[in-house]
């Protein structure tokens, strides 16, 4: 698989949320229900300017979300963007893409490969 270096998954993670607005959960917290506990996905990541971000104990980014803003100015195109590059340095392999997702966008990218020091293959 490339010039890939096998990674042991990580135990620990560090996430981080922001928002424009206020956020506070909906979900009560724990024996004593305590409200408005901001989890990972709670609230949920829905409006414009949420973003989330998940980090390994190596400080590898493991998850990067932005919610878009709902209305914008159409940007000129910009050029196809070196997917390679990205997949490289995660020590994963191009390939062609298998399924449609149900939200929109401008390309599509794949790989495939292995979780680190295993034969389980990664999600594709």
């Amino acid at each position: 698989m490339g010039n890939s270096t096998f990674r042991q998954a990580s135990l620990l993670t560090y996430w981080y949320r922001q928002s424009p607005q206020y956020m506070g959960a909906s979900e009560l917290q724990g024996e004593l229900m305590v409200p408005g506990v901001v989890t990972r996905q709670d609230p949920v990541p829905i409006a414009s300017g949420m973003i989330n971000v998940e980090l390994d104990s190596e400080g590898r980014l493991t998850r990067f979300q932005a919610i878009p803003p709902e209305v914008e100015k159409t940007a000129p195109r910009a050029g196809a963007f070196d997917w390679n590059v990205l997949f490289s340095a995660a020590g994963l392999d191009p390939a062609e893409p298998e399924w449609n997702s149900l939200a929109v966008f401008d390309a599509r990218a794949a790989w495939t490969g292995t979780w680190p020091g295993t034969e389980r293959p990664l999600l594709h």
